[in-house]
């Protein structure tokens, strides 16, 4: 394929703007459409390489693959052991554990299936604390590519108008996906059916250019040129219209490709040797600067400065140029297919079996002291979130006398009270889900919540052995409004045969404790992460005791003293423990403390 200098300068006004986006520059608001500028480039390389090689009678679906291999891999593998080392030393159990899921998602191209099927789950890896959630495009790409190649070799051989329709067809059929799914924005955004049409744009140029070898048109390319630089200053990335809005980039990169020329003034811009050289690394700056970014933000926090940004950028540009110097240049073309096939495999290996095993294992929690301390706080574990039931996996007895109902917040007092009180109980609880009959939230691993209370209450109300029943919540949602506050006292009425125990909540913290703590023992700043208690928990405490008071079988239970004597909530509990996991679930010891000082009201010994 003859080599055109523009396509690597365009590639650094794809990247450029992406990096810009995620480091915190307003002016740079679309920014993110530098990923769907990739896209178009991509489908073009591609789709031109496929051409020449189908024509010339050198097409090897082997050579194919082994070219994609030696392109992604690599370098993809190299930034994978590099993220999961670091989040070894920095991230705890919970961040570390789902890390090790994304090292294995990237390896394997699954990263945006993952993302879109795991949605917003409670206790997953937060997208600012994710330092590989950018490798969802590349799952895009590779899933288009595992199929195109197989379709091209078959419908190159037609006329053209059939291969002209072959693109078309993906094209519309793609973008009516997108029409369809106008209202599940996250389908659209991650899946490779409704990305399609970006890369069949890309495979639309290649096709033209392939049959129209001087195609230079400077009006259609300055045209072009302000299409994708409009797109990315102006394009805001909530806009309810967003993915309809793309067609402007995406059509600017595609007039680019097609029209411009190294001669013509667009391509003088393009060619211009700063931006050559970003193109040229533009992929390991794209693989590294999400990294970075992340792990800067999570250790030093994520305001904007200009000393942060700058280190980020030249951290990102050694790395970027180290890697494409001394891992792309090489794999492509000096190692041979042995060597590549050997290293490759070891990495993928060790990769995979590390990230399966730390995700079941709970992230490698006998790191330390500390990770030990910081492990989930779930009960029974993560098998029981969304259980309805009274079975082996999630009572100590098939004849328990307490329930522990609600979400997580109810889920950390589990352990304390079966092993340290040796109660005999049932866990009854999913995560994110306010108390009552409202919520209709469903987690991936899980039922709706509003079906899961139904199913949990049945179970209480025909059991005879259960005489006792503790709830918690940050009561966030269930005080909310009138609907959620009135489905909550229905559930609690719908108790009126046992004991009802509502505990809590917790006051909220306004930082991660857990990362606090982290944090403070690795940057030794001797933070003690504590906190004050704010006017919207005061508020929360006096509307529940209101409530509450009016139904005869229910106790509630104000831990706000214990957890915060004089409204100043203390964390750290000596050297490499706390009260608090995150910003308001009560850690192993925190749920201690708090079940040691309220024995006397549940009336446990």
């Amino acid at each position: 394929m003859k080599y055109r200098v523009e396509i690597d300068g365009l590639r650094a006004f794809a990247v450029v703007p992406v990096i810009l986006f995620h480091s915190g520059f307003e002016f740079f608001g679309g920014g993110f459409v530098g990923v769907d500028i990739f896209f178009v480039i991509s489908g073009y390389l591609i789709t031109t390489i496929l051409i020449e090689s189908i024509e010339n009678n050198q097409f090897s679906f082997i050579n194919f693959y082994e070219r994609r291999i030696r392109r992604i891999l690599p370098v993809l593998l190299v930034v994978l052991i590099f993220v999961y080392l670091i989040s070894w030393f920095i991230f705890l159990p919970n961040l570390h554990k789902d890390v090790g899921v994304y090292v294995v998602t990237s390896i394997f191209s699954a990263t945006n299936l993952f993302l879109y099927f795991k949605g917003s789950s409670y206790w997953g890896l937060e997208s600012s604390n994710n330092p590989l959630f950018h490798t969802w495009s590349l799952g895009v790409e590779e899933q288009f590519y595992f199929l195109i190649p197989i379709l091209l070799f078959f419908f190159w051989n037609s006329n053209k108008k059939w291969q002209f329709s072959f693109i078309l067809i993906i094209i519309f059929t793609s973008l009516f996906v997108n029409y369809i799914n106008f209202k599940n924005p996250s389908f659209n955004f991650f899946m490779v059916f409704s990305r399609a049409w970006e890369l069949g744009f890309g495979m639309l140029a290649a096709l033209i250019k392939h049959n129209k070898k001087n195609s230079n048109n400077l009006i259609l390319t300055l045209i072009g040129f302000i299409l994708v630089l409009g797109s990315i200053i102006l394009i805001p990335e909530d806009h309810v219209l967003l993915n309809f809005l793309l067609i402007a980039p995406v059509t600017g990169s595609f007039l680019i490709i097609v029209y411009s020329s190294k001669n013509d003034f667009i391509g003088k811009i393009l060619s211009f040797k700063p931006f050559l050289m970003i193109g040229l690394i533009s992929y390991s700056l794209y693989l590294w600067h999400i990294p970075i970014l992340v792990y800067s933000n999570y250790l030093w926090g994520p305001e904007v400065s200009t000393n942060k940004l700058l280190i980020c950028l030249i951290v990102l540009i050694i790395l970027s140029y180290g890697s494409y110097q001394l891992i792309e240049k090489p794999f492509r073309k000096s190692i041979s297919l042995k060597k590549l096939i050997i290293s490759i495999s070891v990495v993928v290996l060790s990769l995979s079996i590390l990230g399966i095993l730390g995700h079941k294992n709970g992230g490698f929690k006998n790191r330390s002291e500390l990770m030990v301390n910081f492990q989930f706080n779930n009960g029974f574990g993560f098998q029981c979130t969304g259980n309805t039931k009274v079975n082996n996996s999630c009572s100590v007895s098939s004849k328990p006398s307490m329930a522990v109902l609600g979400n997580s917040h109810s889920a950390v007092y589990v352990t304390a009270l079966r092993d340290e009180y040796n109660l005999n109980l049932v866990q009854l609880t999913i995560d994110a889900c306010a108390v009552g009959y409202v919520d209709k939230v469903k987690d991936i691993n899980s039922i709706p919540c509003n079906k899961f209370y139904s199913e949990a209450i049945l179970t209480l109300q025909n059991n005879k052995t259960i005489k006792n029943v503790i709830i918690s919540s940050s009561f966030i949602t269930e005080l909310s409004n009138e609907l959620f506050k009135d489905s909550f006292i229905e559930l609690l009425n719908d108790l009126k045969n046992v004991n009802v125990f509502v505990i809590g909540p917790t006051p909220l913290a306004p930082f991660n404790i857990g990362q606090c703590l982290l944090k403070s023992k690795i940057l030794n700043s001797n933070k003690n992460c504590s906190f004050m208690i704010n006017d919207e928990h005061k508020y929360k405490i006096k509307t529940l005791s209101k409530i509450l008071s009016n139904i005869s079988h229910v106790k509630f239970i104000d831990i706000t003293k214990i957890i915060c004597p004089s409204n100043n909530c203390k964390m750290k509990i000596g050297e490499n423990d706390s009260k608090y996991l995150d910003y308001d679930h009560l850690s192993l010891s925190g749920s201690s403390i708090v079940i040691e000082k309220i024995t006397d009201v549940l009336n446990i010994k």
